[in-house]
């Protein structure tokens, strides 16, 4: 839990440095990210949910009691909320929606394999900390542009998976270009942070790919 604490304020001060006013930013989180701790059973999908399922049955085993234990088995994408949160004030997109689009993407693409990865990165000075707490932080602006991409993407798909598919066809050389560069990091042995920054350009070169050609689009359906 104290890592949920840590990260969450690493993650206002890095998305909210502007002004962050705290009684009016809790206000603002607060309802929502209660909302989905509450709706975690039905949108956690993939590894994520199978993590939280075993941490979970872990803490039980000890008897913790229950709301205690669920409270801990899900610190980790309750990490997420704030990211799913800010994407949903930003596009105006309901929450559940929202939610629904991270996890897909989070599981399609291997995030949280990747998270785990730059997380189990051994540091030994403070530069590599700060590194490892930069990489970090791409890759929470990287997940939330990516799910923003989506809930914009201009598509006849009135169902989430199928708009996600219409997506993923749509920017497949990028994707198999990060799908490349994860096999390979999933071989490779003696891990550096010059492989990890590759990975994440590869990542960032998909998010603001889809970014642009959302506004590209967007001109162009305005032109007519």
């Amino acid at each position: 839990m104290m890592r949920l604490v840590r990260r969450s304020c690493r993650w206002f001060l890095r998305n909210r440095r502007a002004k962050l006013p705290m009684l009016e930013t809790i206000a603002e989180f607060s309802n929502p990210v209660s909302k989905l701790y509450r709706k975690f059973s039905q949108l956690l999908i993939g590894n994520d949910k199978r993590r939280v399922v075993a941490k979970l049955d872990d803490i039980l085993a000890h008897k913790v009691p229950e709301d205690l234990a669920s409270k801990i088995a899900h610190s980790g994408p309750m990490y997420h909320s704030l990211n799913i949160v800010q994407a949903s004030l930003e596009q105006g997109v309901d929450l559940q929606q929202v939610a629904k689009v991270y996890f897909i993407l989070e599981d399609r693409l291997d995030l949280l394999w990747f998270r785990g990865v730059i997380n189990e990165y051994p540091v030994d000075n403070r530069w590599a900390v700060l590194a490892k707490a930069s990489f970090k932080g791409d890759l929470d602006w990287i997940q939330r542009s990516l799910t923003s991409s989506v809930l914009k993407f201009r598509s006849d798909a009135r169902q989430t998976l199928a708009k996600i598919e219409q997506w993923s066809e749509n920017h497949q050389a990028l994707i198999g270009r990060w799908q490349n560069i994860a096999a390979n990091i999933r071989g490779t042995d003696g891990l550096e942070f010059d492989i990890l920054s590759v990975a994440l350009r590869e990542l960032l070169d998909l998010a603001q790919t889809s970014v642009q050609w959302n506004q590209t689009n967007d001109r162009a359906v305005d032109e007519v």
